[in-house]
């Protein structure tokens, strides 16, 4: 398994429309074959995600953004910073 862990400082006010359009966009996903994502809020105002994929080939040939341009649009003007993807892969795995 392949996991992308996100994190974004957001527009304030706008927190409402990015969670409604990351969720859409996580469904769409989750027909390009996403195992699911998950969004947390971190301690310093930012928000997490991450995102579980069965391999990076099946991640680098989905798109979100051709899935679903309206809401990935919403998310996307609804971040006022990304920080760093970071790709981590499988050694270990205790989820169910």
């Amino acid at each position: 398994m392949t996991v992308l862990l996100y994190q974004w400082r957001l527009v304030p006010g706008k927190e409402d429309q990015f969670v409604a359009a990351w969720s859409a966009i996580t469904n769409v996903l989750k027909q390009q074959g996403s195992m699911g994502s998950a969004l947390f809020d971190g301690p310093d105002g930012t928000v997490f995600a991450i995102a579980r994929w069965p391999d990076l080939a099946t991640r680098r040939s989905s798109s979100a953004r051709l899935a679903d341009p309206d809401n990935y649009a919403l998310m996307i003007e609804a971040i006022a910073e990304e920080l760093q993807e970071q790709i981590l892969e499988e050694k270990v795995n205790f989820w169910e």
